[in-house]
């Protein structure tokens, strides 16, 4: 983990622009996700949810997957279509249950599951006047609110001007473009290499893949400044 830390470090220092992704990469999606089904299973159980709200969620996600690096300038409304034709229900239906349980439902819970100094990085990053930049194929804002996070630009992968799943290059493209920053100089972080990594490439932007297993047990971030910091006490 040393040397590995100790090349990123170096690297990092370099950086004028540090995009993340979101669901995955700030925060642990698995414990997360737990935690949303057993309150799904408990409001099924109470009455409040119904099994086709979440065979819904769960036909919707899958979707997604079969789609990616889909591109459409309506894709913010197809996302929700893909999954109605399939289980041949209302469009609105299937937009209102995605939108209440995997955008609204778990906002309580984020600032729990942030992983383990990533907050310290994101502020080591701010006080040396490193943009920041968080794009997602999932709405942005409201969770960034929910943990607290505030970053320079926000991108949501269904929204224009990049209307198309990841993989592509459009987003970190446009990110770097609305920032004045080179693709050289910017990184890109996140837990998908088939995804996140493959539109850093496509962009020319370097990537930085997390290991989820280091980061919740918080060797990833805190690593990382340790490292620079400790670079940093060296000079």
């Amino acid at each position: 983990m040393t040397g590995y830390t100790s090349h990123i470090a170096h690297k990092i220092k370099n950086y004028q622009l540090f995009i993340f992704d979101l669901d995955g990469t700030l925060y642990d999606q698995r414990p997360l996700r737990l935690k949303i089904t057993s309150a799904l299973i408990f409001r099924f159980f109470t009455l409040r949810t119904q099994w086709t709200d979440i065979k819904i969620i769960s036909e919707f996600r899958k979707q997604r997957e079969l789609h990616k690096g889909y591109h459409s300038p309506t894709l913010i409304n197809e996302q929700y279509q893909w999954c109605a034709d399939v289980m041949k229900i209302p469009v609105e239906k299937v937009k209102k249950v995605v939108e209440f349980y995997m955008y609204l439902f778990p906002l309580k819970f984020l600032k729990n599951y942030l992983y383990p100094g990533a907050i310290d990085f994101l502020n080591w990053l701010r006080k040396e006047n490193i943009l920041i930049a968080v794009y997602s194929d999932f709405p942005v804002d409201d969770k960034l609110k929910a943990m607290e996070i505030k970053a320079d630009l926000t991108l949501y992968s269904a929204h224009d001007p990049v209307n198309c799943m990841k993989p592509t290059k459009t987003g970190l493209q446009y990110i770097c473009n609305k920032l004045n920053i080179a693709p050289e100089n910017a990184v890109y972080i996140g837990d998908r290499n088939d995804t996140d990594g493959e539109s850093a490439r496509m962009a020319g932007v370097e990537f930085l893949h997390i290991d989820a297993d280091q980061a919740r047990r918080g060797k990833f971030y805190k690593s990382i400044l340790n490292e620079i910091l400790s670079l940093n006490d060296n000079k």
